[in-house]
């Protein structure tokens, strides 16, 4: 079963000037950031519950003037080729299939992760007993256009994005060392605590050790212990959830990275 991505090809411009926040006189926003999604460094697994397979990905903010989109806006792929959806099936081999319009992908956490989730029926039509999704270089999505956008992006602003701002964005993850690989391995081990509700207590002992990466650098794996141990201790009562708390370091993490890649294109850098 072929699954084909839709790719935004109309939307409006990137005005330099424009406000964080724009609305109409009758009160609509403008189209939020176009965000890059970081390269994964294997694929990412979704998890299944109530007929959803889901996971969460790190993301920048491409564009600074533009307001950071609410949780739960859609968002769509410039170009799908850097997307890639892992099948796993019953006798264990592993079939790659194009993303496509199965996959839904909707801001998490501002500007800092998205979500990425699909029906768990997908898996049943191909076959798959697992389902993972891979995020190659550049990978660039632009908010859903809408028909009430007071201010939408223009064709000139997704090139840009897409492009130019893209490529510093690549530049400046890509050399971000300690933070980013702090981060890669806070996402892994947000994505393999329940998406849902408090983890147990098997679950929340062994997810630093399931969390590990290859290649992550000392003071990378030493950042993200830090953070591990503290939100071990502070969630251990209460109705605050270690992957909620992890989510909170991983935005740390990512968010001075952020602000490094604005950095990058005022100085030119």
């Amino acid at each position: 079963m072929p699954i084909t991505q839709r790719v935004v090809v109309s939307a409006a411009p990137y005005l330099a000037a424009a406000a964080l926040f724009a609305f109409s006189a009758t009160g609509a926003a403008a189209a939020p950031q176009a965000l890059a999604v970081a390269q994964t460094d294997i694929p990412v697994p979704l998890t299944c519950t109530d007929g959803i397979c889901q996971a969460e990905f790190t993301s920048i903010c491409l564009q600074e003037r533009r307001a950071s989109p609410r949780r739960g806006t859609v968002y769509r792929a410039v170009d799908s080729g850097p997307l890639r959806l892992v099948a796993t099936l019953a006798n264990g081999e592993t079939v790659e299939l194009p993303a496509g319009d199965s996959l839904e992908i909707t801001a998490l956490r501002s500007h800092i992760a998205v979500r990425m989730s699909l029906p768990q029926d997908v898996l049943r039509a191909v076959g798959a007993v697992e389902m993972a999704v891979a995020v190659g270089e550049n990978l660039t999505i632009l908010p859903e256009s809408r028909i009430d956008d007071a201010n939408p992006q223009s064709a000139q602003e997704i090139e840009l994005a897409a492009g130019p701002l893209r490529q510093v964005a690549a530049r400046v993850l890509r050399t971000a060392g300690a933070r980013m690989d702090a981060a890669k391995v806070a996402n892994r081990m947000i994505n393999l605590l329940p998406p849902h509700g408090r983890a147990a207590q098997a679950e929340r002992s062994t997810v630093w050790r399931r969390g590990q990466l290859p290649g992550m650098s000392d003071a990378g794996q030493s950042m993200a212990r830090q953070a591990y141990d503290r939100c071990l201790a502070l969630t251990e009562y209460g109705s605050d959830t270690l992957r909620s708390c992890l989510g909170s370091y991983h935005d740390t993490f990512v968010g001075k990275l952020n602000v490094r890649y604005w950095n990058a294109l005022k100085t030119g850098s």
